[in-house]
C-alpha cells in the first residue's frame, strides 16, 4: 500500500509497509491536507497512526551482549565478578536490565540538541521525544529479550545510520556506566566546554566524565556507537580516554571505551580500559559538574512552571509522591507519558544559585547540595501506559 503526498508541488510515493515512522528529509510534509511538522533534523512522521509504538516497557527485563578486554584482574572482580560463569570467555556476557533504565539513560544523558543547532531547540521536553524515537526507529527486541538493531535501519543512508548509532552508543554508555560501573552521574564534556567556556588542552577529548557526589573518584569515558569495528576506531578510542590525566586535582579510576555494534543483529558492547599514561588536567568543580548533569531536567521543569497559570504548592518530603516533588509530564504518544520530577530543594538550588562564584564558595555550595541530596533522592523517573 502507497501513500500520495504533495512536497513543492512534486507528488511523492510513500511505501507505508516499510516503516512505522518514516525518516524525511524536508522541513514539512503536507499528507492529504494535514500537516506534519518537524522535529529538529529528522522528522519522525507516524504515518501509520498506530498505537503502541513505543519499544521499551518499564518493568520488562532487557539484554544487550558485553565483552571487554584490558582490565586488570582487580577490575575485572569489581565489576564483572558477578558475571563470573563467562569470565573464562570475557565476551558475549549477558547484561541484563529494566526498560526504566533504559529511559533513564536517555533522559539523563548525552550532549543536549541545542548545542548542535541552537535555531532547532525550542524545548527541551521535545528533545525527550526526539531521543525516545531515536532509539524506536533504531532498536528492537527479538525473542529472547535482546535488543537487535532495527530492519528500519537499512531504508536509512550511511550519514542517518551514523547519526542514529551515535545516540544509541551515547545511550548504551550511559546505562552500563551506572549499572556496570557504579556511576550515578554522567557529563558530556562537550557541555562543559562550551555552555561553561571550560577549555583543556587537547584536540583529542573524550566523550564523558563520570562521577558520585559523595567520593572523589572520577573515570573517563569514550562512547562510540558503530556499525561496525576495527583496531583503527579502537586505537583512536585509547588516545582519547588518555588525554585527560587529571580531573580537579584527582586521577581517574579508568578510561573506558565504550563501543557499541551490532554482533549477529544483537547490541553488544565492548568495554576496553587502556593505561592512562599521559594526559593533561581538566580543571572543573564537582559542583559545576552536577549542575551540568542536572541542567536539561532542571529547564523541562522550569519550562512547564513558566507556562502553567497555577503556582506549584508542594511540601517537602522523603518520598517522591505526586504534587510534593516538582514535577513534568512528557506525552510520548497516545497513553504513554513520561514523567519527570524533581526533589524541591533540589530545584530552589538551582533556581537561586549564583554558579559564578569562586571556588571556595563553590566548597560550600557543594557541601548544602551533598546535604540535599543525602537526604531526598534528586530526580524520580515514571513511565505510564505500558
Amino acid at each position: 500500500m502507497f501513500l500520495e503526498f504533495k512536497f513543492l508541488e512534486k507528488k511523492i510515493w510513500y511505501d507505508i509497509r516499510l516503516h512505522q515512522y518514516d525518516l524525511i528529509h524536508v522541513n514539512e510534509l503536507q499528507v492529504h491536507g494535514w500537516s506534519i511538522k518537524p522535529i529538529y533534523f529528522i522528522i519522525f512522521a507516524n504515518l501509520q497512526k498506530r498505537e503502541g509504538y513505543t519499544l521499551f516497557c518499564e518493568s520488562r527485563n532487557y539484554k544487550i551482549l558485553i565483552k571487554y578486554s584490558d582490565f586488570d584482574s582487580g577490575d575485572v572482580v569489581r565489576y564483572f565478578g558477578e558475571m563470573n560463569e563467562f569470565a573464562s570467555t570475557r565476551e558475549d556476557i549477558p547484561f541484563e536490565f529494566k526498560g526504566r533504565d533504559i529511559y533513564y539513560s536517555v533522559i539523563t544523558c548525552g550532549m543536549p540538541l541545542f548545542y548542535l543547532s541552537k535555531s532547532a531547540m525550542k524545548k527541551r521536553t521535545e528533545e525527550i521525544t526526539y531521543k525516545v524515537n531515536l532509539l524506536n526507529t533504531a532498536l528492537d527486541v527479538d525473542s529472547d529479550g535482546y535488543l537487535i538493531f532495527s530492519d528500519k535501519m537499512n531504508y536509512l543512508d550511511a550519514t542517518e545510520r551514523v547519526y542514529l548509532m551515535y545516540y544509541v552508543g551515547m545511550f548504551i554508555t550511559k546505562l552500563i556506566c551506572d549499572k556496570i560501573f557504579g556511576f550515578d552521574y554522567l557529563v558530556h564534556l562537550g557541555i562543559a566546554r562550551k555552555y561553561m567556556s571550560i577549555q583543556i588542552n587537547t584536540n583529542k577529548q573524550p566523550d564523558l566524565i563520570a562521577f558520585n557526589v559523595d567520593d572523589d573518584g572520577y573515570s573517563v569515558f569514550e562512547a562510540k556507537g558503530r556499525t561496525r569495528i576495527d583496531n583503527r576506531m579502537f586505537n583512536y578510542a585509547k588516545n582519547q580516554v588518555r588525554s585527560i590525566k587529571w580531573i580537579s586535582g584527582s586521577r581517574p579510576l579508568n578510561g573506558i571505551v565504550s563501543a557499541v555494534y551490532p554482533y549477529n543483529n544483537r547490541v553488544k558492547c565492548h568495554l576496553k580500559d587502556p593505561d592512562i599514561i599521559e594526559g593533561k588536567e581538566f580543571d572543573i568543580s564537582k559542583l559545576d559538574l552536577i549542575w551540568l548533569y542536572y541542567e536539561p531536567i532542571f529547564t523541562i521543569l522550569r519550562e512547564k512552571r513558566k507556562n502553567d497559570e497555577k503556582e506549584y504548592k508542594y511540601e517537602y518530603t522523603t518520598e517522591p509522591k505526586k504534587n510534593k516533588y516538582i514535577t513534568s509530564v512528557i506525552e510520548l504518544e497516545k497513553n504513554k507519558s513520561i514523567t519527570i520530577s524533581m526533589n524541591p530543594k533540589l530545584y530552589d538550588f538551582f533556581d537561586k544559585f549564583d554558579f559564578d562564584i569562586d571556588r571556595k564558595d563553590k566548597k560550600y555550595e557543594l557541601q548544602r547540595l551533598k546535604d540535599i541530596l543525602g537526604t531526598q533522592k534528586g530526580l524520580n523517573i515514571e513511565i505510564s501506559g505500558n
